[in-house]
């Protein structure tokens, strides 16, 4: 029955051949009290206690007892506020003594959280504070972003001035922010060493003047932000192109611009400018 309640209990007594028959109603009253008994709560998680951003993590509140198995409800609780995500003020209704809440995090601002439950209690069992149950407190890891270099350039060369190259880098927690710095073939390039973010991308301008380092590839590293990790370049997609340069072709003759009618005139093309015998 109902804790809290106070009972008594009496006797009757049948007789004997010596003895008289008592009522109960004459018997003397034992009084006691009913008293709700105590669940423990404690909160699990599906996460080893690292969430990353954006990524659902699974919270499990289970009510402890004995006989009967408890039921009735379970508030979760965020850092203390209710986690209205988990349903109207927090609340679940338990099964079979447990309740699930699911929680996407967007934000480290607050790591670590802790996560814990209060019990409504029910007809055997009593009303548990959140403040007393066991919690379960996860660390919020930022998003690995992709980063991907792109190119918007021909490469011929510095006969054509500089190419240019794009590093965009992207995740699934909002628009990147933070700086970028660009490799050629594994060296930075001094000019582009900390190219500010705009819109989740950065634009790096330079002159690659010689062949002899085809391929090439420029990769960009990222510094990072409050909700993504820092990324090396070595971990980046890169743009690989070869370099080619633009010479100049000349054409002469062997008339000096005067040429005799049915007189054969010799045409010489010359590419110059190069940094090699053009072939082809």
């Amino acid at each position: 029955s109902s804790g809290g309640s106070t009972y008594y209990i009496q006797a009757q007594y049948l007789g004997d051949t010596n003895y008289q028959a008592v009522s109960y109603s004459s018997s003397t009253q034992a009084y006691f009290s009913l008293v709700s008994l105590t669940p423990t709560v404690t909160v699990t998680n599906n996460v080893s206690n690292v969430v990353q951003l954006g990524v659902p993590a699974l919270f499990i509140a289970t009510v402890h007892g004995s006989t009967p198995t408890p039921s009735g409800s379970v508030t979760f609780y965020l850092n203390g506020l209710p986690a209205i995500a988990c349903g109207a003020n927090g609340m679940v209704t338990l099964t079979s003594g447990v309740a699930s809440c699911s929680l996407t995090f967007s934000t480290v601002s607050s790591t670590p959280y802790t996560i814990q439950a209060s019990y409504v209690g029910d007809t055997y069992y009593a009303y548990v504070p959140y403040t007393s149950s066991v919690g379960s407190t996860v660390t919020i890891g930022k998003v690995v972003p992709t980063v991907v270099v792109t190119d918007a350039s021909s490469h011929l060369g510095a006969t054509t001035g500089n190419s240019s190259f794009t590093a965009t880098v992207s995740g699934n927690i909002g628009v990147a922010t933070g700086t970028v710095a660009f490799y050629l073939s594994g060296v930075k390039i001094t000019s582009c060493a900390s190219v500010v973010l705009t819109a989740g991308a950065a634009t790096c301008s330079t002159v690659i003047s010689s062949t002899t380092g085809n391929p090439y590839s420029v990769q960009a590293s990222y510094s990072g932000d409050l909700n993504y990790g820092p990324v090396i370049y070595s971990l980046s997609t890169p743009d690989v192109f070869t370099v080619k340069t633009s010479p100049s072709l000349v054409l002469s003759d062997n008339v000096l611009k005067v040429a005799a009618a049915n007189v054969p005139i010799v045409l010489t093309a010359k590419l110059t400018g190069g940094v090699s015998t053009a072939t082809g």
